[in-house]
């Protein structure tokens, strides 16, 4: 599959004009957000017709961003304190209440509603749920870990986290629970969306383990023959039917969980990893060049999002 460049055709008249004034106000829905140096951008429209909004204007830069797939809030870290806000439409930025400050990572659950923060020089997970508007947070010692773990992954509920370490890869659950899973050697973790069922990929392939807070089953999506698979990413669908995984080679490829059937896309880029914006779409990287790549699971084609048309006159101007 080849990449196509958004809004080409309508770049050359006056339905340019249209769209991008659209975009730029309010005619389009709001398909998620971007990172933009230190703050972040709205995008708006759909996959295969999206274009990036102005920066929203801040009075801090931020370290860490972290866009939730549902579209309604972006988790921060503000880079001279650390300290973690949750930014809205509605209410702006407000921090976290009881959020250790300068997070080593944070990652989100695939629909936004939980998320996990690694702080490294304490060996602690904090995990806050009922995001964006009630959030509550509990910790998590993982003393034995003894290294930052090399993929996170939480789940919808918050009740179960799970990571890589060297030592293997282990669940956490609400009650004190520590599940090894019989997982193979994996760097990108997803869970699936309100499920306890969690993605893992490796060198060797992709795994799908089904019951983490139990008796795992695992089975296998894809298999390499060489193990020379080098995982950035991995993520899941909104309704659990298709699988994508990203590789530092510019390969994303959409597996069918039902069949196990893959189709693979070449970005021409190196992935950054797999950022939902929007139900069956991912992006690939940050603003290069005035634009995105993202990723269209549902027709298994890699995208350009540009900046709308106003911002761009605004930007030479």
């Amino acid at each position: 599959m080849q990449p196509r460049f958004l809004l080409a055709a309508c770049c050359l008249g006056a339905a340019s004009l249209s769209m991008s004034s659209a975009f730029a106000q309010v005619g389009a829905p709001q398909l998620g957000w971007v990172p933009d140096g230190t703050g972040f951008r709205p995008v708006y429209g759909m996959p295969a017709a999206a274009a990036v909004g102005a920066p929203v204007p801040f009075d801090q830069n931020f370290s860490q961003t972290a866009a939730s797939q549902a579209r309604d809030y972006v988790l921060v870290s503000a880079a001279d304190t650390g300290a973690v806000s949750i930014y809205t439409l509605e209410h702006g930025l407000v921090a976290l209440d009881g959020a250790l400050s300068v997070p080593d990572s944070i990652v989100l659950s695939p629909g936004g509603s939980s998320a996990a923060l690694w702080f490294a020089s304490l060996n602690r997970l904090q995990i806050v749920t009922g995001l964006p508007d009630t959030p509550a947070i509990r910790q998590l010692d993982v003393p034995f870990a003894g290294s930052a773990p090399g993929a996170l992954a939480v789940s919808d509920d918050g009740a179960w986290v799970a990571g890589t370490w060297n030592s293997g890869i282990y669940a956490f659950g609400p009650s004190g629970d520590v599940n090894r899973l019989p997982i193979d050697n994996a760097s990108a973790l997803a869970f699936l969306e309100g499920t306890h069922n969690l993605a893992a990929a490796g060198p060797g392939g992709v795994q799908l383990a089904t019951g983490v807070d139990g008796f795992a089953a695992v089975s296998n999506l894809l298999t390499s023959a060489d193990a020379s698979l080098q995982p950035v990413a991995i993520a899941a669908t909104s309704d659990n039917r298709t699988v994508v995984l990203a590789d530092h080679t510019g390969s994303v490829t959409a597996i069918d969980v039902a069949t196990a059937i893959a189709v693979a896309s070449d970005c021409g880029c190196q992935p950054d990893g797999l950022f939902g914006i929007g139900r069956t779409a991912f992006r690939l990287t940050g603003l290069i060049g005035g634009a995105f790549k993202l990723f269209d699971a549902a027709r298994s084609e890699i995208l350009y999002a540009p900046l709308a048309l106003a911002e761009t006159e605004g930007a030479a101007q």
